[in-house]
């Protein structure tokens, strides 16, 4: 453990994850080794470490700590440790869901779509990025975002 430990994006992201835990009211076993391998495998100062331990005991709102992440790496990550999480006791609870819906949306109104179609190694003409702006303003069809995304762009 470093004393620095990671950067306050990706610090923050990790506090959302873990909010996370708390959607449904109840933190099970598995959201737990979840955490705790989390906890053991980043290089997080022992500063970090204390207020990820509380949170896995003290509910946090997810959606404000996420607007502190500012790598969009971090933001995409997010998702996926997010969703693992989330699956992690085999049941993705009705609020998880929601919860998850609702901070997709924040990551669409607040991400670089340069940013994010760089991370996945992709392009954009002008045309298509007006599109995704225009696109965003909408409600979000049923398959999340992301794979919204991918089929507008598949044709």
């Amino acid at each position: 453990m470093s004393a620095k430990g990671v950067s306050e994006s990706r610090f923050n992201m990790w506090r959302a994850v873990f909010a996370l835990s708390h959607a449904d009211h109840v933190v099970t076993d598995e959201e737990q080794k979840f955490m705790f391998r989390a906890l053991a495998s980043e290089d997080f100062s022992s500063a970090q470490k204390e207020i990820l331990e509380q949170d896995m005991r003290i509910a946090q709102d997810p959606a404000r700590i996420f607007t502190r992440v500012s790598d969009q790496s971090d933001r995409t990550q997010f998702f996926y440790f997010a969703r693992m999480l989330l699956w992690s006791d085999g049941d993705f609870a009705r609020q998880e869901q929601e919860i998850m819906t609702a901070l997709e949306k924040v990551h669409l109104e607040t991400a670089n779509i340069d940013e994010v179609y760089k991370n996945m190694g992709l392009t954009l003409e002008e045309e298509q990025k007006d599109w995704l702006r225009e696109d965003m303003k909408h409600e979000q069809p049923k398959g999340g975002v992301w794979q919204y995304f991918i089929d507008r762009f598949r044709d």
